[in-house]
C-alpha cells in the first residue's frame, strides 16, 4: 500500500469517525488508491475547517509526512503541501490539499458549503459534488479566472446534460450572463474565457449584496498582504561552469516541480529589467572580455576601478529592481522561480564580466542583493566536463570549481551535489535537500 493512499485512508476515516462533512470536488474516482490530479480539493463547512485542518496535521504527522508548504490562497481556501522522503532519497513524494470553506474567486462566492453539501453524494468514506454542481464549479472558475477548461472537464460538461448546469447556475440574476456561461460551457475546452466574464461575475456579486462585497474584497486584500511579507514561491538557484549539466538538471526541475507550484519560470544570471551596458555606448563586451582576459602579448589588460564599480553597481541596481518587479511578484503568487548563475557569478567569475574589483568589495556588493532559498552547486572535474563540452580549458572549469567551493565558506547554505550522477539522482537530491531546508 503506497502512502499517499494510507495518509488519504487514515484521514477520512478520522474525520468520518468524528461526524464532519468533507466533500472531495475533484480527482476522486481513483480515491484513496492513487492521486490522479496535482491536489486534493476538500471543502468543508466553515464551523468544521479548523477541526479538520488539526486532523490532517495530526495524521500526516502520525504517518512521517513533513509539512512543506501551508499558506492562505485567499481567505476561502488554505493550500497546504506535504512530503516525504525517503533515508536514500530515492524520491521525495509530495501530496497536496486545498481546503476551502465556499467556492469562489476574489470577492466573489459563487456557492457557499450548505449549498453544495444539500446536493452532495456519499462514496466511501466521503462525499462528492452532484454532476451538474461540479460541472458548474468548475465553469465558473474557468470564466472568473480566464483559464481555459481542463480536457477531463470539459468533455464532464459536454457529456452532461446542460439543464444541470442551469438550474445550478439560477443564483445569477442575469440571464445574458447565464445563457453565455452554458455556451461557453457546450463549446468545451477548446474556448479560453475572455476578461468580460470576470467583469460580469464581479458586478453579479456586487449587485447582489454590496457589504458582503465589500466585506470579501478586504478580507482578500488581508490575505494577499501576509504573503506579500511571507511569499509562498520559492527562488532556486543553480550554479556550476558551462559543461557541468546546468541547463539539464534545470529542465529536469521543471517538470519535477511543475505539480508542486502555481508556475514555474526560469532565468539566466540575472532578471535583465536594464539593458546591457554596450547597448548604450554601442561597444561588444564579447571582444572586451577577450581584452580583459588576456592579451596577444600576454600581458593582462585590466579594466579600471572606476569603469569596473559603475558596471558592477550597475548590475546590483539590475538585480535589486529586477527582483522586487519580475521575481518577488511570482513568489508571492505561488509560483517557483528557478536561475542559471544569479549573482554568485558575477563574484566566481567577475573578470570574465570586465569587473576588476578587490574580493572585499564584491563581498560587500553581493551581501545587498536578494538571496534565493536555496542554492545548489553542481560540481563535476574538468575531465567529466571536457567529456560533455569543450567551451572551457581545464584550468578554468578547475578555477571556477574553486571559486565556488570558496564561495561556500561565504554563503555556507549552498549546497553541493556531484554532477557526475544520473539526472534523475541529481534532481532528487535538489527536491529533497530543497524542501528541507526552505520550509515555510
Amino acid at each position: 500500500m503506497s502512502d499517499t493512499k494510507i495518509l488519504i485512508t487514515r484521514l477520512f476515516s478520522e474525520v468520518k469517525k468524528l461526524g464532519i462533512d468533507v466533500c472531495v470536488l475533484r480527482n476522486y474516482d481513483t480515491l484513496p488508491d492513487t492521486v490522479p490530479g496535482s491536489d486534493i480539493d476538500i471543502l468543508v463547512p466553515p464551523e468544521s475547517a479548523t477541526t479538520f485542518l488539526e486532523i490532517l496535521s495530526a495524521t500526516s504527522t502520525a504517518q512521517g509526512w513533513v509539512l512543506d508548504s501551508r499558506y492562505l490562497k485567499n481567505h476561502r481556501i488554505c493550500h497546504l503541501r506535504f512530503y516525504k522522503s525517503p533515508p536514500e532519497i530515492l524520491e521525495t513524494t509530495f501530496i497536496r490539499f486545498d481546503v476551502m470553506t465556499a467556492i469562489g474567486g476574489g470577492a466573489c462566492c459563487f456557492f457557499d458549503a450548505a449549498t453544495v453539501f444539500k446536493t452532495a453524494q456519499h462514496k466511501d468514506l466521503f462525499c462528492i459534488p452532484a454532476r451538474g454542481m461540479e460541472n458548474s464549479i468548475n465553469l465558473l472558475l474557468a470564466a472568473f479566472y480566464r483559464v481555459p477548461l481542463k480536457l477531463r472537464y470539459g468533455e464532464a460538461i459536454q457529456q452532461g446534460p446542460l439543464v444541470e448546469i442551469e438550474a445550478c447556475l439560477n443564483i445569477l440574476d442575469d440571464p445574458t450572463l447565464r445563457n453565455d456561461l452554458v455556451k461557453l460551457g457546450d463549446e468545451g475546452q477548446n474556448n479560453s474565457p475572455s476578461a468580460h466574464y470576470r467583469k460580469r461575475l464581479k458586478r453579479w456579486a456586487f449587485r447582489i449584496s454590496p457589504a458582503s462585497y465589500c466585506l470579501e474584497f478586504f478580507y482578500s486584500l488581508g490575505v494577499y498582504g501576509t504573503r506579500i511579507f511571507r511569499p509562498p514561491g520559492r527562488l532556486i538557484v543553480v550554479l556550476g561552469p558551462d559543461g557541468v549539466g546546468k541547463s539539464t538538471a534545470m529542465a529536469s526541475l521543471v517538470t519535477r516541480l511543475t505539480p508542486l507550484y502555481a508556475d514555474i519560470a526560469t532565468g539566466h544570471l540575472r532578471p535583465r529589467i536594464l539593458p546591457e551596458l554596450s547597448e548604450f555606448f554601442g561597444r561588444n563586451l564579447k571582444e572586451e572580455r577577450k581584452i580583459g582576459h588576456s592579451s596577444d602579448n600576454g600581458v593582462t589588460e585590466k579594466a579600471g576601478f572606476l569603469s569596473s564599480l559603475i558596471r558592477m553597481s550597475y548590475y546590483a541596481l539590475d538585480f535589486s529592481i529586477g527582483y522586487f518587479l519580475k521575481i518577488y511578484p511570482k513568489l508571492i503568487k505561488g509560483e517557483a522561480v528557478i536561475f542559471d548563475r544569479y549573482f554568485y557569478d558575477y563574484y566566481v567569475d567577475h573578470t570574465q564580466k570586465m569587473i576588476w574589483l578587490p574580493k572585499k568589495i564584491l563581498r560587500v556588493i553581493c551581501a545587498l542583493f536578494p538571496k534565493p532559498d536555496s542554492v545548489f552547486f553542481l560540481y563535476a572535474t574538468a575531465d567529466v566536463i571536457l567529456s560533455r563540452r569543450d567551451d572551457l580549458s581545464a584550468a578554468e572549469i578547475e578555477r571556477q570549481n574553486n571559486g565556488f567551493l570558496a564561495l561556500k565558506k561565504i554563503y555556507p547554505a549552498i549546497c553541493v551535489i556531484d554532477a557526475e550522477r544520473s539526472v534523475v539522482e541529481i534532481t532528487e537530491h535538489i527536491v529533497a535537500d530543497h524542501v528541507r531546508n526552505s520550509r515555510r
